[in-house]
């Protein structure tokens, strides 16, 4: 029987849980026992670590005395080792004679030897994860990196447009908008870009505009039907499809809290993003409040000292304001004259943001006062950053 990423197998007389085949993340299941007259419940939370898988394609060169070996980057891991021998099938130590650049090593050696390469797993449960969307190999891909921005990796590395993605509240999924089958709609893959599924079928006619979770199993996100944006809804399993936000005003862009209580989104007139203005609603979609006058979209929540505030990004100057989370107080963090779009960030009193400081469009992170700023991106172009600590 599946209890979402977990299979449990009822022997009886013990109950044996386990994982699909290349899954990672975090999953909980309530176990409920009952004697016909009193029942008992324990939960259980499983945290299944991704385990470093061997490097591929290998590749090793000879120039003179020097040789060089390079291999492909591995999920998760935090360092490599090369061991050597003069026999092909026995004797290998550990090689420290060379120098490791990234996914490659070099040394100088007189001698026939014989080279194999190891990933060390770097996992650390604790650790968060940014997702964003990087142009550097040619379209647009989602990539994944630490959030010191060691460890980027291409996760989706196809010729489609692969577009707005967001990690789930444990870190096990990532859902994205892609083009890949010649409509614009939902992806969901696990963490390190495996297993890969369509959960939406042409609904859409335009770009999907921002995705975020509603809770581990459900995705929200913005879609265009009938002329108008719209915020869906749908299960991690592809089922149970519905539109949260009325067709007054397009909806986009959305950000759930960090309590999962509250949806943040873009709302404007259709076709005139210039009437954008930000809107709060409950998670069923009732409530529905607007807190800026135009021209404010892509809001993000972010909590400073215990308090929940909102950021958001002003069309006009391209700068990126803070609020409270019922629009007052506002002020600018950025007061600078580059273009600056700030995006979902669960770690208190820090965030990151897209900004042209650098002169291409860079992932960056600073302090919620505008201090501690750090470059986390520097090859092509790259936003729509998602930080899941």
């Amino acid at each position: 029987v599946n209890y979402g990423n977990l299979i449990v197998q009822d022997t009886g007389t013990q109950l044996i849980i386990s994982a699909p085949t290349d899954w990672c993340g975090e999953d909980s299941m309530t176990l409920f026992v009952h004697d016909g007259e009193f029942t008992v419940s324990q939960s259980i939370n499983v945290i299944v670590n991704p385990v470093a898988d061997p490097p591929e394609n290998v590749f090793i060169s000879i120039v003179g005395n020097d040789i060089h070996i390079s291999w492909e980057a591995v999920m998760e891991a935090s360092s490599y080792k090369v061991y050597s021998s003069n026999e092909p099938y026995s004797g290998f130590t550990e090689d420290t004679s060379g120098t490791f650049d990234a996914e490659s090593w070099s040394t100088v050696n007189n001698d026939k030897s014989f080279f194999y390469v190891t990933a060390i797993d770097g996992y650390n449960g604790s650790q968060g994860k940014i997702v964003f969307v990087s142009n550097r190999s040619g379209n647009n891909d989602v990539f994944l990196m630490d959030e010191d921005g060691n460890n980027q990796l291409n996760l989706t590395n196809n010729s489609s447009n692969d577009k707005v993605p967001s990690i789930s509240p444990t870190k096990s999924h990532i859902a994205f908008s892609s083009d890949r089958n010649g409509s614009n709609d939902v992806y969901i893959m696990n963490l390190n870009g495996s297993d890969i599924v369509q959960l939406t079928f042409n609904v859409s006619t335009e770009s999907i505009y921002g995705t975020d979770w509603l809770d581990n199993d459900t995705i929200i996100f913005g879609a265009k039907s009938g002329g108008v944006y719209y915020l869906y809804s749908i299960d991690i399993d592809g089922n149970n499809l519905q539109i949260i936000t009325d067709s007054n005003l397009d909806a986009t862009n959305p950000d759930v809290n960090s309590s999962f209580t509250k949806i943040y989104m873009r709302r404007n007139t259709p076709y005139n993003a210039y009437t954008s203005k930000i809107y709060s609603c409950n998670i069923v979609g009732s409530d529905m409040t607007a807190l800026t006058g135009t021209i404010f979209s892509d809001p993000a929540d972010i909590i400073v000292n215990d308090i929940e505030k909102v950021l958001c990004h002003h069309h006009t100057n391209k700068q990126i304001y803070i609020m409270n989370s019922d629009g007052s107080d506002m002020v600018n963090l950025s007061n600078n004259t580059y273009n600056e779009t700030s995006t979902h960030s669960d770690i208190p009193n820090t965030f990151v943001f897209t900004s042209d400081r650098s002169g291409e469009n860079n992932i960056w992170k600073m302090n919620y006062d505008g201090s501690n700023i750090i470059q986390l991106t520097s090859e092509g172009s790259n936003y729509s950053s998602f930080w899941r600590h």
